[in-house]
This record gives C-alpha cells, sequence and structure tokens, in this order.
C-alpha cells in the first residue's frame, strides 16, 4: 500500500512497515502482512519461541495470539474486546479493540482490523495511540484507511 492521503507518513522497518499522522510515538498503523501458517506475526527477539500463526485461526484465536505478540514486545496489561466480524477489502474479516500501556505506564488504545487471504495468509493492520487525545483524534483517519483496504490476486 502507498499513502494516498497526504495526512500520513510512512516509515518501514526491517521488521515492519508503519503509517503515521502525528509521529510513531503518538499515533500509527502498523501492517501485519502476508503471514503464513507456522509463522509469526512479527519477529522478536529473545530466546523464548514467538506466538505463532495457524492457518485455520478462529478470529478469537487470532486475538489472543495477537495479544501476546503485543505482551512479548513489551506492551503491559493487553486487552483486547469488541470482536466482530467486518469486511476487510472484499474479504469477511474481524475487528477488534485493543488496549495496553507501555513501560512508561502511558495507556494505549487501538483497533485491529484483519481477513484471511484466499491463499490462508493472515492481513492484518493495527491502528495504535495514547488513549488520551491522540486515540479519538486519528482514529477516523485510521478507519477510512481500514475501510480503503483492497486486496488483490487471485
Amino acid at each position: 500500500m502507498e499513502p494516498k492521503d497526504q495526512i500520513w507518513s510512512r516509515s518501514t522497518t526491517s521488521r515492519q512497515e508503519n503509517w503515521t499522522i502525528n509521529g510513531l510515538g503518538l499515533d500509527s498503523v502498523r501492517f501485519f502482512t502476508n503471514i503464513k501458517d507456522g509463522t509469526p506475526f512479527i519477529k522478536l527477539g529473545g530466546d523464548e519461541p514467538p506466538p505463532l500463526y495457524r492457518a485455520g485461526m478462529r478470529p478469537t484465536e487470532i486475538a489472543e495470539t495477537f495479544v501476546d505478540t503485543l505482551t512479548r514486545e513489551g506492551a503491559g496489561r493487553v486487552s483486547y474486546s469488541d470482536l466482530a466480524p467486518v469486511k476487510f477489502g472484499d474479504q469477511q474479516g474481524f475487528e477488534f479493540k485493543i488496549r495496553y500501556f507501555n513501560c512508561d505506564g502511558l495507556e494505549y488504545q487501538g483497533i485491529a482490523r484483519g481477513a484471511i487471504d484466499y491463499k490462508d495468509r493472515l492481513q492484518l493492520m493495527l491502528f495504535q495511540a495514547p488513549a488520551v487525545c491522540y486515540y479519538e483524534s486519528a482514529s477516523p483517519a485510521a478507519i477510512a484507511l481500514f475501510d480503503s483496504v483492497r486486496m488483490i490476486g487471485r
């Protein structure tokens, strides 16, 4: 994907692509794309094996594995809620809300939306921002971005 709206800036690392409006510490959309059976949502350091995506997972299992992934990244008191079916591109997908605290105790809120594509790969986007101020101001743009997703290739 390319940012089509001038409000988004793109930042890519060796691990992941992120888009932001106000800066990466203030809000971001993280892209977890083409996750195949038996692979982690994101590569994590450390000796402990990372949580893995498994083909055939139900949305509840994906949300729980995602919570485990964020916890392994260092987020505290991670929880999800409001899991519901939604369209993601042309696929039937799912959406859930995320809440967690960073290492400084700042509360973050997020929305994750994704689907399993026709090759059984997980495609997932996460919008996250501090609960105070930035979440409310940037979430409409993130939801519009989610709504604009088109999955290609069949």
